[in-house]
């Protein structure tokens, strides 16, 4: 199934003629990494279900050069593969509708619809218009569903996450850096991930403390031992409070944390995060957090 939807993917996405191929741009939103991908998504879910090519607008993304600090990534593809062969012109700027009408615009037929739709942030659509694409809630093709769910527990979890791995897989140098600091890291399975996020969502999410975060570590490492599997306690944990981890590695000494150096931990002021470099420490600590054999997060991880 996953080389189906990928196919399927690959082929919306790189289409004959990048001129008059029919196709969604994502609009600016103005706001994190974690965010804009959970846009980019819904956008591409958009793409697949009315057979459009999706490119990105950047021109205001946060962390490209000089919107938000002046040592932000180049472009796109400083870190990640082209999603697309075909690139956002301004000629697609000048003739794109900006969607307002699930009627016209959801269409799959391409002679009732404009050749190139702007999707603004969900957040927007709600508040301006009261509706939505019928993708908003990351709605899952019923045929790939109906196979999905044979084998996956969480076939919504499944698609989102297919749809967002897509669209930021690393080239050839963020792979290797990844690779590089799971070697220094000594990063191995088994291993729990645990992200804590706490400096900007302090006011938008409950928050919680670490012995909440750990008595879930201790869960499953007791779980695997009632079933007679003795392992390291190893735990993976990142987070934009670097001050956590000498108090985890002092009260749950029966615990081995690996952790990106402290000075890679800086997503805790507003300037440093949209660096490149920092970029980078971010989207590293999110691959290898994807690699653990069980993860401890709350919704404030965002990720």
């Amino acid at each position: 199934m996953s080389e189906t939807v990928l196919n399927r993917i690959y082929h919306l996405q790189n289409p004959k003629n990048c001129s008059s191929a029919r196709k969604v741009i994502c609009g600016h939103l103005s706001a994190g990494m974690g965010a804009s991908l959970h846009n980019w998504v819904y956008c591409l879910n958009y793409a697949y279900y009315t057979n459009r090519t999706m490119l990105i607008d950047t021109s205001q993304w946060k962390y490209l050069r000089n919107v938000i600090v002046g040592d932000g990534v180049k472009d796109f593809h400083q870190f990640f593969l082209p999603i697309s062969k075909c690139r956002y012109t301004d000629q697609d700027k000048k003739i794109a509708v900006i969607w307002n009408n699930s009627t016209m615009l959801d269409s799959t037929d391409g002679n009732k619809t404009p050749q190139v739709i702007r999707l603004l942030h969900i957040g927007i659509i709600y508040r301006d218009l009261k509706e939505a694409p019928a993708t908003a809630h990351y709605a899952m093709p019923k045929e790939i569903l109906y196979n999905v769910i044979k084998y996956k527990y969480k076939p919504m979890a499944w698609w989102t996450g297919y749809l967002a791995k897509y669209l930021i897989r690393p080239n050839s140098y963020l792979k290797q850096f990844i690779d590089q600091s799971r070697k220094n890291f000594r990063f191995k399975s088994p291993i729990v991930g645990l992200h804590i996020r706490k400096t900007d969502k302090a006011e938008e999410s409950k928050l919680f403390n670490i012995y909440q975060y750990m008595r879930k570590v201790d869960a499953y490492f007791d779980t695997l031992l009632k079933r007679n599997i003795t392992i390291k306690r190893r735990v993976f944990v990142t987070t934009d409070q670097p001050s956590l981890i000498s108090h985890l590695k002092y009260k749950y000494r029966n615990y081995q944390f690996i952790h990106p150096p402290i000075n890679e931990l800086r997503a805790g002021t507003y300037s440093s995060r949209y660096s490149a470099r920092n970029l980078k420490y971010f989207l590293r600590d999110v691959f290898l957090l994807a690699e653990c054999d069980y993860l401890v997060v709350t919704m404030s991880s965002n990720v």
